[in-house]
């Protein structure tokens, strides 16, 4: 064979290759702060047959108080070591779960083999954004947060939003000692239930989330690109609390508001009935939920062309109802168009404009009808080239 002879290999089987056999040298921690209030802590019962662990998921001890392992890098297992000390005897003796661990089996499938994930634990049940521990404008009234949270030293040294910062740097710093590949990627965030409670304005809570958020890509190391996934409060905490809407509407829209943001939708009928909480199977979906974001979440960026979103929607039909839900398009989002008309007629009619939610029931249709419908995305630059292809569905 001639030594000069040069053989093509095309991109697709390239990308197979790569994914066989990835760079050895891809070596290090993709490290994640996750950060909230007692759904990111967990509420959900652990199942040993399931809640798995993994050797390429690790956690850096979150618990001051009660873990001899602080600060350190080691293999993570349900129930994370939080900023809240959480035992087994917390829950009546049994372990809890929240979305990371789930987040991150699926993450770990998203990144190449040779690379781990590092959780950094940092959530605290009950408590809140605005004026408490979380707020990156600090605390004007120290005596209106939890007892414990104040006994615990976090409101003397800045709050959870100092600790989850401090938290983050540290846990880099420990991971580059072993992996100098290793590198902050991204924030979860599931929060927003006291502030409801405390019936929170929308446009307050939405200011201190922003603050937030930038305030981690300054001041966490190498965070300045990261990426930030919202999971959305349980839907029936959303309609049973009165302050709970205002709060959800804040996180719904960050994702207009700021770059890099992802929001993995809630899970109907997965509560633990107490109208505030997810159960386990609701914790493993939001877990799934939140890692499906992350792609979606890079592309999120102002200046990127709107595009269609990648499927034809589900739809569902209830009597004279259809129910819709689609996968998040390869570009930034501020709302999205639901565009309906019978089969046999020419003119759509546009419903659900303002909203980025990636779901939306027509109802008001006629049984035994045929109707069709397409989804078009919208931006700052406009509206996609190319709706979504054609459902039609017969009611």
């Amino acid at each position: 064979m001639p030594s000069n002879l040069v053989v093509s290999v095309p991109n697709s089987l390239q990308s197979q290759i790569n994914a066989i056999a990835p760079n050895p040298l891809d070596m290090g921690y993709d490290i994640i702060l996750c950060a909230g209030q007692s759904n990111m802590t967990g509420r959900g019962v652990y199942d040993a047959s399931v809640d798995i662990t993994s050797g390429r998921i690790f956690q850096f001890g979150g618990s001051a108080s009660s873990d001899a392992r602080y600060s350190t890098i080691y293999q993570a297992q349900d129930s994370l070591s939080h900023a809240q000390a959480i035992s087994a005897s917390y829950f009546s003796g049994t372990w809890h779960i929240g979305p990371s661990m789930n987040f991150a089996r699926n993450y770990a499938t998203q990144i190449p083999r040779t690379r781990k994930v590092l959780l950094v634990p940092c959530a605290w049940g009950g408590t809140a954004l605005v004026n408490s521990v979380w707020s990156p404008f600090g605390v004007a009234s120290p005596g209106s947060v939890s007892p414990s949270i104040t006994t615990s030293g976090l409101i003397q040294s800045g709050g959870l939003y100092e600790n989850a910062i401090s938290q983050a740097n540290k846990a880099i710093t420990a991971a580059k000692i072993e992996f100098p590949e290793s590198r902050f990627v991204g924030v979860l965030w599931v929060q927003g239930e006291s502030d409801g409670i405390n019936n929170v304005d929308e446009a307050t809570y939405a200011a201190n989330l922003d603050a937030l958020i930038t305030g981690f890509r300054t001041r966490i190391d190498g965070a300045a690109n990261s990426w930030f996934i919202i999971g959305q409060m349980v839907p029936e905490c959303i309609s049973y609390y009165s302050g709970m809407p205002a709060i959800d509407s804040a996180h719904v829209k960050t994702l207009s508001r700021l770059e890099r943001i992802g929001l993995a939708l809630n899970i109907s009928g997965q509560s633990n009935n107490d109208n505030l909480h997810y159960n386990a199977v609701g914790q493993r979906v939001m877990g799934s939920r939140m890692a499906q974001q992350v792609q979606s979440a890079k592309y999120n960026i102002i200046g990127t062309k709107p595009v269609q979103v990648p499927l034809a929607p589900v739809i569902t039909v209830t009597t004279d109802s259809a129910h819709l839900s689609w996968e998040a398009p390869k570009c930034r989002v501020i709302e999205y168009i639901v565009k309906y008309k019978l089969s046999s007629d020419s003119t759509w009619t546009n419903v659900n404009t303002g909203s980025p939610y990636r779901r939306y029931t027509v109802s008001g249709l006629t049984p035994g009808l045929s109707y069709d419908f397409k989804i078009d995305t919208v931006n700052e630059i406009g509206t996609s080239f190319y709706s979504s292809p054609i459902k039609t569905i017969v009611i």
